[in-house]
């Protein structure tokens, strides 16, 4: 059985802890408290006097102040492009021996004895990985209800054949 798809935001943040805003918006203001709090530090350190303020020190304990301002857009910037990628076309393939995955950005090959379990909601299934990730189908991909659910029996069943397979 081969199913092609693309995820959207919505099925990512479907997925159990990958929120990717929510992800992102943390690292922000991490990022925020980690530059204000080094602009507080460095400000009593390098202005010891009112006459200190206007010194090249004093100016860059100011300027500190300011580092959220650069390091903000930064971050924006790369968890743009990383999920940029997280949302790249796909393409699964049911084998014998267990789901190849193929995108814009990788290709690989997971045996059926490394997933836990396969989930299904109204609008999508989670074929679930036992180290904590997940292929997440929206139903949008299969042709009709039938399709959906043969995919969800067919893993089903792989998934627990391999469970009884000897190690």
């Amino acid at each position: 059985m081969r199913i092609q798809y693309q995820n959207d935001d919505a099925d990512l943040w479907a997925v159990f802890g990958h929120q990717p805003l929510k992800t992102w918006t943390a690292k922000l203001v991490w990022l925020s408290i980690l530059a204000i709090l080094l602009a507080a530090m460095l400000g009593p350190l390098l202005t010891r006097t009112p006459s200190q303020a206007n010194s090249p020190n004093g100016r860059l304990s100011q300027a500190a102040l300011f580092l959220p301002l650069i390091v903000i857009p930064i971050a924006v910037i790369l968890t743009v492009k990383k999920a940029g990628k997280r949302l790249a076309p796909v393409t699964l393939t049911l084998t014998e021996e267990g789901i190849m995955v193929e995108s814009g950005h990788s290709r690989g090959i997971t045996a059926w004895s490394g997933f836990d379990r396969v989930l299904r909601t109204e609008k999508r299934l989670f074929i679930l990985l036992t180290h904590k990730g997940a292929h997440v189908l929206p139903r949008r991909a299969f042709p009709t209800q039938e399709a959906f659910e043969l995919c969800f029996k067919t893993c089903q069943a792989r998934m627990a054949a391999a469970r009884t397979l000897p190690h």
